[in-house]
């Protein structure tokens, strides 16, 4: 896959106010997260994403992927304002399938 490609989808992962073209991004993401670029660009999506799907998707296709990396960000997540708490106790969840 070109990076070009997997810029473009980080773009729309990461800015289309659609949050269901967001989430059909991100399970285009996984497919491709052999590339560690893919997952290193899901990592640092995590603090961009706001909706409570989104957040919740995010930190599950982290568990999915066993991505150790996220831990930091998932817990940065949890420190948001007004953070749904059905999402906290997803990522709350997740992070402890992860450490």
């Amino acid at each position: 896959v070109n990076l070009k490609v997997i810029s473009a989808l980080f773009t729309t992962l990461n800015e289309d106010p659609n949050v269901n073209v967001r989430l059909d991004t991100l399970d285009a993401l996984i497919k491709l997260a052999g590339e560690p670029k893919v997952r290193e660009g899901l990592v640092l999506s995590i603090d961009l994403q706001d909706s409570p799907l989104m957040q919740s998707a995010i930190a599950d296709a982290m568990v999915k992927l066993q991505e150790k990396s996220s831990v930091q960000s998932l817990r940065n997540l949890l420190n948001k304002k007004g953070l749904n708490q059905m999402v906290k106790i997803n990522i709350e969840k997740s992070i402890s399938k992860l450490i």
